[in-house]
């Protein structure tokens, strides 16, 4: 499912021509969806931050097995909608190597909702929303620090009436290749781990508000950049994507690179 090309043998016009695409970070297909229950309106627009990670933004009208195949990633904001419910086929199109990136605002008392992540972590959630936790720093050595859009600072995600982190990671045991990406109050509120050939990134967060479009802009700066850089890490990135049209392809040659 991944658009990883190793080398991508063309012919162009009907020539001999071939063009060598190297492997490294190709553009993808990410999409997004919301699912915002009773709170219409308030969770903004990641598609500007999916773009500036070096991928292409598709809007997701609903999470079915059709709309996720041509999907590289997925992401997914979740607020004000109750207890989280899982999809089956999203969690097919992760273990079939689709990445994701839920951004869940924990619901009081949703004590359950790792069992509805894919791969069903054997982890426990715990709601935190307080004073303490408007705030949320960068995990030691977070792989999300610093991406192509820019780099995130520990007051990046603070400062807002909202609750920059919703949950936290209350008890193990932890998934296969788990990595904290934020925390907060000193608890993991954001992390990865692997399901299949996929990757799972979740944040616990009040962050979906603060994107363009959405109810509080601006009240976490580093949103954006925040979504910019989880899409690209999550995706194999690291650096500036290599694309059809970086490696200096024009015309005739960029669409079929392209194809």
């Amino acid at each position: 499912m991944k658009t990883q090309v190793a080398a991508s043998v063309l012919a162009i016009l009907g020539g001999a021509t071939a063009l060598l695409v190297p492997s490294t970070s190709n553009a993808g297909n990410v999409g997004y969806f919301k699912n915002e229950g009773g709170c219409t309106g308030f969770v903004g627009d990641p598609s500007a931050a999916i773009t500036a990670a070096g991928h292409t933004p598709v809007a997701i009208a609903s999470l079915n097995a059709a709309s996720l195949a041509p999907l590289d990633g997925l992401v997914y904001n979740y607020f004000c909608a109750g207890s989280f419910v899982g999809n089956a086929d999203v969690n097919n199109a992760v273990a079939n190597g689709m990445d994701l990136f839920l951004n869940l605002h924990l619901s009081s008392g949703d004590t359950g909702a790792a069992a509805n992540f894919p791969g069903a972590p054997a982890i426990t959630v715990a709601y935190a929303c307080s004073p303490a936790t408007i705030d949320s720093d960068l995990a030691p050595g977070s792989p999300i620090a610093t991406g192509t859009a820019g780099t995130l600072t520990n007051s990046s995600l603070d400062g807002s009436a909202y609750c920059s982190s919703s949950g936290y990671v209350s008890s193990g045991p932890l998934p296969g290749g788990f990595t904290p990406l934020l925390t907060s109050a000193g608890n993991t509120s954001a992390f990865s781990y692997t399901h299949g050939s996929g990757r799972v990134v979740i944040g616990l967060t009040q962050t979906q508000v603060a994107l363009p479009g959405g109810l509080a802009v601006g009240h976490f700066p580093g949103t954006s950049l925040f979504y910019s850089n989880v899409v690209e890490w999550m995706l194999g990135g690291g650096g500036t994507p290599t694309t059809c049209a970086s490696e200096g392809y024009t015309g005739t040659k960029l669409t079929w690179c392209k194809n």
